[in-house]
C-alpha cells in the first residue's frame, strides 16, 4: 500500500523520466501519453522533452526516430534531442503524421 502511495506523488514528469529509463523496445509519443493518462501526444510533447535533458544529465541515451508522414512516406527532419509532432506533410499536405518514436540505447 506504501507503494501505491509513492506511485501517486509522482509527477508526470517524473513518470516519465522512469518510463523512458527502463523501457527495453521502442515506444511512439502516443504510448507515452497513453501510459501517463493523457488522451493526446501533444499535452505531455514538453513534458517528454524535460524528460529527456534528465536522461541526458543521467547519461541515459534515448535516440528520436522523427515522425513521417502515413500518406507519402515523408521523414520530418529530426536535428535536436527534441520531440516534436508536425501538423501536416510539407510534401503532400496530408494531416496523417506518424508520431516520432523513442528508443533507449
Amino acid at each position: 500500500m506504501a507503494e501505491q502511495i509513492k506511485e501517486e506523488v509522482k509527477t508526470v514528469r517524473q513518470r516519465i523520466v522512469e518510463y523512458l529509463e527502463n523501457m527495453n523496445e521502442p515506444r511512439s509519443v502516443s504510448d507515452i501519453a497513453r501510459m501517463v493518462g493523457s488522451d493526446r501526444s501533444e499535452n505531455v510533447i514538453d513534458e517528454i522533452n524535460h524528460a529527456l535533458k534528465t536522461l541526458k544529465a543521467k547519461s541515459v541515451t534515448v535516440k528520436i526516430m522523427p515522425a513521417t508522414c502515413k500518406k507519402c512516406n515523408f521523414i520530418f527532419k529530426q536535428t535536436k534531442l527534441e520531440v516534436k509532432i508536425p501538423s501536416k506533410c510539407p510534401k503532400c499536405k496530408a494531416e496523417l503524421i506518424n508520431p516520432p518514436i523513442l528508443q533507449k540505447k
